[in-house]
């Protein structure tokens, strides 16, 4: 891929993107913030709603990087509040559960070796 700028959002910028269903999944939504159609790699937030889960999943061929930007959740039986990070890598079941009282909010990158 062969950028030509960078990419900058301010915060009105990203505010303004929509919210959609992530993975018919009931109270996770997510806002892509960037998407590479070439590798499959992904930046975005993941907003869960209190109570909300992402099921355990694998990934066969792309690490995950999290980065908890507010709220309570539990990943790999740790729980995580604002300002904490996760890797997870390739191949690794793995699942978010939120557990605090008002939902939590997440910045991910997707980044696939391969195509999975």
């Amino acid at each position: 891929m062969t950028l030509t700028r960078e990419l900058v959002m301010d915060r009105e910028r990203i505010e303004a993107l929509p919210w959609l269903p992530f993975d018919h999944t009931p109270g996770v939504a997510q806002r892509v913030l960037w998407h590479d159609d070439t590798s499959g790699s992904y930046a975005g937030m993941l907003r869960l709603d209190k109570g909300a889960s992402i099921p355990l999943h694998t990934h066969r061929s792309a690490a995950h990087h999290v980065w908890v930007l507010a709220g309570t959740c539990e990943i790999e039986g740790t729980s995580l509040t604002s300002g904490s990070y996760v890797f997870v890598p390739a191949a690794l079941e793995h699942g978010i559960h939120d557990t605090g009282s008002t939902g939590c909010t997440l910045f991910y990158l997707y980044l696939p070796a391969d195509r999975d």
